[in-house]
């Protein structure tokens, strides 16, 4: 079954810095052993 998903149908509730979507754990882990990203400290 497929749902849009929307502004209409899913308001955005954002309220500032540190209020939205966090990535953590096994997700965060994944994303941070990307191959070829890019090391902060080279840029």
């Amino acid at each position: 079954k497929f749902n849009v998903n929307s502004a209409v149908n899913n308001a955005n509730d954002y309220q500032g810095p540190g209020t939205g979507y966090r990535v953590q754990g096994e997700r965060w882990e994944e994303i941070k052993n990307i191959p070829n990203i890019i090391n902060p400290d080279d840029i």
